[in-house]
């Protein structure tokens, strides 16, 4: 079954609802030291995709990177 879906803001069409973390990269540039995550809604954090394997996508979902270090920093505010 085709589908489409988001990574970094840019449609691409898939020939299957299935992908890989590999192709998400793939098809958004993303550098292999990036996270990748799914964007959900609510107020949950949204989940990091499986570095590993295919896994479902529905369709219009949207995936984007994260560089390393962009969250859990701390500064001296002293």
């Amino acid at each position: 079954m085709a589908t489409f879906i988001y990574v970094e803001n840019q449609r691409h069409d898939l020939a299957s609802d299935e992908v890989s973390a590999a192709e998400i990269r793939r098809l958004g540039s993303i550098p292999d030291d990036n996270k990748v995550y799914r964007e959900t809604p609510g107020i949950e954090p949204d989940p990091e995709i499986p570095a590993e394997g295919a896994f479902k996508v529905h369709e219009a979902e949207k995936f984007y990177a994260v560089p390393p270090g962009t969250f859990g920093g701390t500064h001296d505010r002293r």
